[in-house]
């Protein structure tokens, strides 16, 4: 059979040359066909149509709600300790707030009703310290001391520096889990005229025993400065001993002394002109 000039010429066209995918026009028409257009009576079938899918639709959100809340009531008990472990926390934090004002001097010694939490390595009323660990001598300025001592506390997760002045800083230290503040004090004076010693005080706010975390974190910032000492990172150099490269505490303390020695002073004068009087002839 021959084929005329036009049939000849015409192109052959194939699924993937038409506009709409035959599988697209499938589709539509199973849909016209199940909303009711075989009949011929789309418009008046869309209605129930359109119920039918809104019912269902109402359907599948009561079941679900239904399902959320068996799962709700299964896992209440765990809902209810989650809430309870929530408000804790809460309560944790509200009851070991920050001091106001921050402390403005290194500490005399442990406070007499935390003794089972807290860690001090000073010359002066050491207690609850690591076996080993005393006072770190460092051949270097108070202030390279002092700033590499910040510098520490600054790289701690959960560690914030509270207040701050010459020979002297205050920071705080947080619990990972459950949020337990515990003070940091550190002091940095000059021991003589060559080396400072760095003095540390940790010890929790909240309860009575810190199960030995300030005298761990004690020991590792001393270790930590005598390492930045070693490498370098301190520069080695002799220790100014100024007024403004001693902490207030120091000061304090220096005053006292001070005013001691002259009361004793006057005190074995007087002795001594008594007993000069004693000795003269009448």
């Amino acid at each position: 059979m021959e084929l005329g000039p036009d049939t000849a010429d015409a192109p052959a066209y194939t699924s993937h040359d038409l506009p709409v995918s035959p599988k697209l026009w499938l589709l539509l028409g199973i849909l016209y066909v199940g909303l009711g257009g075989r009949t011929g009576r789309y418009e008046a079938s869309s209605p129930k149509a359109a119920g039918r899918l809104l019912r269902l639709l109402l359907r599948v959100v009561l079941w679900g709600s239904a399902k959320v809340q068996q799962l709700l009531w299964r896992l209440r008990w765990l809902i209810y300790a989650n809430g309870l472990l929530i408000a804790t926390m809460i309560l944790i934090h509200l009851s070991s707030p920050d001091p106001r004002p921050p402390p403005l001097a290194f500490p005399a010694a442990c406070p007499v009703n935390k003794r089972f939490g807290c860690s001090r390595v000073a010359q002066t009323g050491q207690h609850g310290a690591a076996r080993g660990v005393a006072p770190l001598l460092v051949e270097a300025d108070v202030v390279f001391v002092q700033r590499a001592a910040e510098d520490w506390v600054g790289m701690q997760t959960h560690a914030r520096i509270l207040a701050t002045s010459p020979g002297f800083f205050h920071a705080r230290f947080v619990s990972f889990f459950w949020g337990f503040a515990d003070d940091f004090y550190a002091s940095i004076r000059c021991h003589n005229s060559s080396h400072a010693v760095v003095e540390v005080q940790g010890q929790l706010r909240l309860g009575t025993s810190d199960l030995g975390v300030n005298k761990r974190r004690n020991r590792r910032a001393l270790e930590a400065l005598e390492l930045a000492a070693r490498d370098g990172t301190i520069p080695e150099g002799r220790c100014e001993t100024s007024a403004s490269a001693v902490s207030p505490g120091t000061r304090a303390a220096g005053v006292a002394a001070a005013v001691q020695q002259a009361g004793q002073q006057v005190q074995q004068g007087q002795q001594g002109v008594e007993q000069r009087q004693q000795q003269q002839p009448g």
